[in-house]
C-alpha cells in the first residue's frame, strides 16, 4: 500500500505550466478486482465535481493510468523530469484500441458508439453495500446468445458515474458497487482522508496543492497525430 501511495504522490507533486489546463483531485473511488491468486486495484481520482478523472490500475505487473477529460479518455504517462505533466501514451493507446487504431487518428479510448452492445435487465433485487442501497441488474451481450449474463449492482440515482470506467459500452449511469463477485467497491471518500488512512502510522504531510496536475490536450493531440502519420506511412 505504501508503494501505491508513493506512486500517487509522485504524479501529484505541484508543477505549473501557464499554457496547460490544471485540475485538482479531491476525491477517490477505489475498486478491488479479485482473481484466484491476487487482487488488482482500480483507483479513480476525481475533481470535486466528478467531471475529470485519473484512473490508476495497480497490478503486480505495474501501474497504468488513463485520464478522462470531458467525453474523452486517454492513456497517459508522466516523465520523470515533469511528474505532474501528463502526456498521451502512443504505444499504450495503440495496444488498447486494437484494430480501431487503424481507422482513426483520435487517441480517445471512448471514441466509439456507446451503449448498443449490452442489454441491462432489472432483477427487482436490491443490496446493501458499504451501508448504501444499490439495485441489481443482469447484463447480457446482444451478439452472444450463449451469454448467461453478469450481475451488476448500481445506484442509478448517484451523482457519481463509474460505469464508463468499468464498461464504457454499457448504457447505464451511476455508482457501481459490484460486478459479479470479482469487482467490488471498497472506498468512496476524499483523497486526503484516503491517503492518511492508507498510510496508517506513517506520517504523511499533505496539502491541497499536492493534488494538482496539468494536461495540454491540444498539444498532446497534435503530437499523437504526428506520430500516427509516421506509423501509417
Amino acid at each position: 500500500m505504501k508503494k501505491s501511495i508513493s506512486f500517487i504522490l509522485i504524479i501529484l507533486t505541484s508543477f505549473t505550466f501557464a499554457q496547460m489546463q490544471s485540475y485538482k483531485f479531491e476525491n477517490v473511488i477505489q475498486y478491488r478486482i479479485k482473481s484466484d491468486f491476487y487482487s488488482d486495484f482500480l483507483d479513480i481520482l476525481s475533481t470535486k465535481d466528478y467531471k475529470t478523472h485519473l484512473m490508476i490500475t495497480r497490478t503486480p505487473m505495474g501501474n497504468f493510468a488513463s485520464l478522462k477529460v470531458n467525453d474523452n479518455m486517454y492513456s497517459v504517462y508522466s516523465e520523470e523530469k515533469n511528474p505532474k505533466v501528463f502526456k498521451i501514451d502512443f504505444e499504450g493507446t495503440k495496444d488498447l484500441l486494437g484494430n480501431t487504431f487503424l481507422v482513426t487518428d483520435n487517441p480517445s479510448l471512448t471514441n466509439s458508439i456507446i451503449g448498443n452492445k449490452y442489454v441491462a435487465n432489472r432483477t427487482g433485487q436490491k443490496e446493501t453495500i458499504l451501508n448504501q442501497k444499490c439495485e441489481v441488474f443482469n447484463i447480457f451481450r446482444k451478439d452472444n446468445n450463449n451469454d448467461d449474463g453478469t450481475e451488476i449492482c448500481i445506484d442509478t440515482n448517484s451523482n457519481i458515474n463509474t460505469v464508463p470506467f468499468i464498461n464504457s459500452e454499457l448504457n447505464l449511469k451511476g455508482l457501481i458497487y459490484r460486478v459479479g463477485h470479482n469487482i467490488v467497491l471498497e472506498n468512496v471518500e476524499t483523497l486526503q482522508n484516503w491517503i492518511k488512512k492508507s498510510a496508517g502510522e506513517e506520517e504523511v504531510n499533505i496539502s491541497p496543492n499536492d493534488f494538482i496536475y496539468q494536461f495540454d490536450e491540444k498539444t498532446e493531440l497534435e503530437e499523437y497525430r504526428n506520430e500516427y502519420k509516421k506509423q501509417k506511412q
